[in-house]
């Protein structure tokens, strides 16, 4: 799929991800997020909605479909959709603050939530405390590398984030 993807033969490389979606597994962190990407690489946005949807149907609490709904939805100009998805996705990941304030990957998520809605700072401030509490895990630093590349004026910062989660192997 990966190959497919990085060719930009999107309709084949979504094929492959629902074969191996097909063969079980862990399908969200193997091939779901890609599965989306090649919808948001200007393929219509009604799949990816049907499909986030459906995992949301089976995981409503999962903050992070929402956040990859909201995107999608953004990517495709449709703001009102995407604001949704990304608003109801803020509160999902802060009850789970609430809940376990040391949850790493919701203070990172909250980070991507608040970046996507024009809170720059917030995000920031919430990629920070996911970095600090994963123990600077390689994801987190992903994490933050990708907020900073939503936002405008520091794409050569997420570049060097993007640089040290890749020599952290990720």
């Amino acid at each position: 799929g990966h190959t497919y993807y990085f060719k930009q033969l999107y309709s084949s490389a979504l094929a492959s991800y629902d074969k191996a979606i097909a063969f079980g597994g862990n399908s969200y962190l193997i091939t779901t997020r890609y599965k989306i990407a090649v919808w948001g690489a200007g393929l219509s946005a009604q799949p990816v909605a049907d499909y986030c949807a459906q995992l949301i149907a089976n995981s409503p609490s999962n903050y992070a479909l929402y956040y990859w709904a909201g995107r999608a939805y953004q990517l495709s100009g449709f703001w009102t959709d995407s604001k949704k998805y990304l608003e109801r996705g803020v509160e999902l990941a802060k009850k789970v603050v609430v809940l376990n304030p040391r949850d790493a990957n919701a203070h990172s998520y909250l980070g991507l939530f608040y970046a996507r809605l024009g809170m720059s700072a917030e995000g920031i401030d919430e990629a920070d405390k996911g970095i600090e509490l994963s123990g600077e895990s390689a994801t987190s630093v992903y994490r933050k590398a990708q907020l900073l590349a939503i936002l405008k004026d520091r794409k050569t910062e997420a570049l060097d984030w993007l640089q040290k989660a890749v020599r952290k192997e990720y």
